[in-house]
């Protein structure tokens, strides 16, 4: 039995790994439905099936495994003849490949994908297309755990513009490409460290392709001195996927009103 060693020496979870005679590592069909099955019975014995390796000789499908798992695939491309993966040298194409991104247990089946690992000839070149393709694909493909706001400063002045920011709220998500709706959380305190303050900051379960929306709360506590004129800073807003990935920025444009008793006549 698969599960009666683990159950023997008190595991609580396992890993399951099996070997491709062929070298190619890319799971089968016939790979999933076992793992599916795997999982559903370790429930039964109060165990998890924290995983469910192929082994072989195919770096790539290696790589393309790890892909799909942290979310870095792409539908295939209608564009190209019959449809299909530019991500072969230049762009060229490659055939889809069949994963299950949210693996056996989750609710999505099986089905053709590109992963977003991207040939190179043997002088390293050849990818240069391939790379703005990547890049493009992420910010729309990829998924978050967690999605909240932290500030940068404009090095180009001589004032620290991430003291103008407060906080990012998040409000709202739009509907159409958030199925299922993300969560809202308090993941951080005031200091923006891991913790809590009564705050909501953050998104949790960002599906891939999401819209999201942050209102971000500025101040002046008094750092930048009052002058007659209107002063205008540039803060760069950048928005955090899994607490390291920056998914996104924007340049916020913070106003300090002018205070009319200091001008000279």
């Amino acid at each position: 039995s698969v599960f009666r060693t683990a159950i023997a020496v008190g595991c609580s979870s396992l890993i399951v790994s099996h070997n491709h005679p062929s070298g190619h590592t890319a799971p089968s069909k016939q790979d999933l439905n076992l793992t599916k099955r795997l999982k559903d019975g370790a429930k039964l014995l109060g165990l998890a099936v924290r995983e469910s390796t192929v082994n072989g000789r195919d770096a790539r499908a290696e790589l393309a495994s790890f892909a799909v798992r942290t979310g870095s695939y792409t539908d295939p491309d209608p564009a190209l003849t019959p449809a299909g993966c530019g991500t072969g040298i230049d762009g060229a194409r490659r055939d889809p490949e069949m994963w299950d991104p949210d693996g056996a247990a989750g609710p999505l089946p099986a089905r053709m994908i590109c992963p977003l690992v991207f040939s190179a000839d043997g002088a390293g070149t050849g990818t240069r297309a391939g790379i703005v393709n990547a890049i493009q694909s992420l910010t729309s493909f990829v998924s978050f755990s967690t999605l909240h706001t932290e500030s940068r400063d404009d090095p180009a002045t001589a004032i620290d513009e991430t003291r103008f920011f407060v906080r990012g709220i998040p409000v709202s998500w739009d509907t159409t490409t958030c199925t299922p709706a993300p969560n809202l959380a308090d993941r951080l305190d005031a200091t923006g460290a891991v913790g809590t303050d009564g705050m909501v900051d953050s998104f949790t379960a960002v599906v891939p392709g999401c819209l999201t929306t942050f209102q971000i709360v500025a101040q002046n506590d008094g750092f930048v001195p009052a002058t007659c004129g209107d002063q205008l800073f540039n803060m760069r807003v950048i928005v955090i996927g899994d607490d390291i990935v920056e998914a996104d920025s924007r340049t916020v444009v913070v106003r300090v009103p002018g205070d009319r008793t200091l001008c000279v006549p």
